[in-house]
């Protein structure tokens, strides 16, 4: 029977933390195993994924041993092995709910109606009518809790959609039956910021529009990357600091809200700055359809002070800050804070200890969210290069080591790609992973586990 080359494809998602330890220089061993006739596998070219897998490996090199099953007479040979990192946020934020995923079930549906009524489908600024008028099904929701859950929802709402910029303020009144507690209506209320300001909409919808039209106009690729760049310098470049509304803000009361930079002068304060940040990026990501994830984020500076930022979500799996605020210099338009992490070196300290989360988003302190988790160093191009992290030392027709080129990394995402080159059968084989520092195995993938995937699909599509 004439052979053919073939390549077998596994990618393991694994969690890794890394601390330095030592790695012996031969851990592990690997030795064939004859199978049964009908486990055999010849001349096939399949891609497999695993699941996620949930390990600890204490060490800044590890290695795997591919142990498979294989025939007595199978001839085979590790043609290419490759390693690659995606260091990954919690998962408590996600990128596509925002806040609006961490609420339950009712909260939820209130803040649905909330979208559904007050957002446009362009993802702009749609309706200025002031009240909500919900109706919860029967039996679902009950006067006991129903303010907290429409607390609740009205704070994601608004941190997810600053579009509505108009909002200032709600309140909240709803029917009950006496006798079951059952909530049977809903009335949310909204109360503009500022005299005047939902007769502001549409200038403000056009104001958004044609700053994301400009900032597309300059662009210089579409990576999310240069789509974050490009509004950030726009930000910087139309967009003043209004030191006086510090003292005296309602003689300034666009300044508090992202119609400062959309329908005024351009003339605001950091909540300014957050806002329209993420303003600008959702409606690019509809309007353009570039990649780009945003969160708002509200907590103290250095100096102790209230301030607001943007935490931007890369391709890399990996979540950065951003503040254009600090970044728009008198001087002009810096990148200090474009895409850091928390150890990121800012003007007198780390991002992480110039800037503090609070996650209490009520003044009563009763409304809390999870922010997502940032990266430790800044962003660079080359994060998106999978597998420039790490190298590979030794490879052998079992063994192979992989050893850090940067690190520690606190907790991220691995990928491993093994491709073998001749005659082989998976069978009920495994890969395993082991700590280096003990040679304890740690992980093992077994053959039932990995999931199979069309054979052609790309490499590529897979990561």
């Amino acid at each position: 029977m004439t052979r053919k080359t073939r390549a077998l494809s596994l990618f393991l998602c694994i969690i890794l933390i890394l601390g330095i330890l030592p790695f012996p220089a031969n851990a592990l061993d690997g030795n064939s195993v004859l199978l049964p006739d009908e486990a055999y596998a010849e001349e096939e070219r399949t891609v497999f994924q695993t699941p996620p897998l949930d390990s600890e490996i204490a060490t800044d090199s590890f290695s795997v041993d591919t142990r498979y099953r294989l025939y007595e007479d199978t001839n085979y040979v590790v043609r290419k092995a490759e390693y690659g990192l995606l260091k990954t946020a919690a998962a408590s934020y996600d990128k596509d709910t925002g806040y609006g995923g961490q609420l339950t079930t009712n909260q939820k549906k209130i803040y649905d109606a909330l979208v559904n009524q007050y957002v446009a489908g362009n993802g702009l600024c749609g309706s200025s009518t002031e009240s909500l008028i919900y109706t919860p099904t029967s039996g679902s929701m009950y006067a006991s809790t129903v303010s907290d859950d429409a607390q609740y929802a009205l704070y994601a709402f608004l941190f997810d959609y600053p579009q509505v910029f108009w909002c200032g303020g709600y309140t909240v009144n709803w029917n009950y039956n006496a006798s079951t507690q059952e909530v049977t209506s809903l009335q949310i209320t909204l109360k503009e910021k500022y005299t005047d300001a939902k007769s502001e909409i549409l200038l403000y919808n056009s104001g958004v529009i044609s700053a994301a039209d400009e900032i597309a106009s300059s662009l210089t690729g579409t990576s999310p990357y240069d789509y974050y760049k490009a509004i950030h310098d726009w930000m910087g470049q139309n967009m003043s600091y209004n030191y006086d509304a510090l003292t005296n803000p309602d003689d300034h009361p666009r300044a508090y809200s992202s119609s400062g930079v959309f329908v005024g002068n351009g003339s605001t304060v950091c909540q300014g700055y957050g806002e329209a940040f993420k303003v600008l990026c959702d409606y690019m990501r509809k309007a353009y359809g570039a990649g780009l994830y945003t969160s708002i984020v509200i907590g103290t500076s250095g100096a102790k002070k209230d301030h607001m930022w943007n935490y931007a979500y890369m391709p890399n799996g990996n979540w950065y800050a951003v503040d254009v605020c600090w970044d728009d210099q008198a001087a002009g338009v810096i990148d200090t804070y474009f895409l850091c992490g928390k150890k990121t070196q800012g003007f007198n300290d780390t991002f992480e200890n110039e800037h503090t989360e609070e996650n209490a988003f009520s003044s009563d302190g009763t409304v809390t969210f999870t922010y997502p988790v940032i990266a430790e160093e800044k962003y660079s191009l080359s994060d998106d290069d999978e597998g420039d992290e790490a190298s590979l030392i030794q490879i052998d027709d079992r063994n192979i080591k992989f050893e850090m080129m940067e690190g520690p990394y606190n907790l991220f995402n691995a990928r491993l790609s093994i491709e073998l080159e001749g005659l082989f059968s998976l069978g009920d084989g495994s890969i395993e992973l082991y700590r280096a520092d003990n040679g304890q195995m740690i992980e093992r993938i077994n053959a039932k586990d990995i999931l199979e995937v069309e054979p052609e699909t790309s490499v590529d599509a897979l990561m």
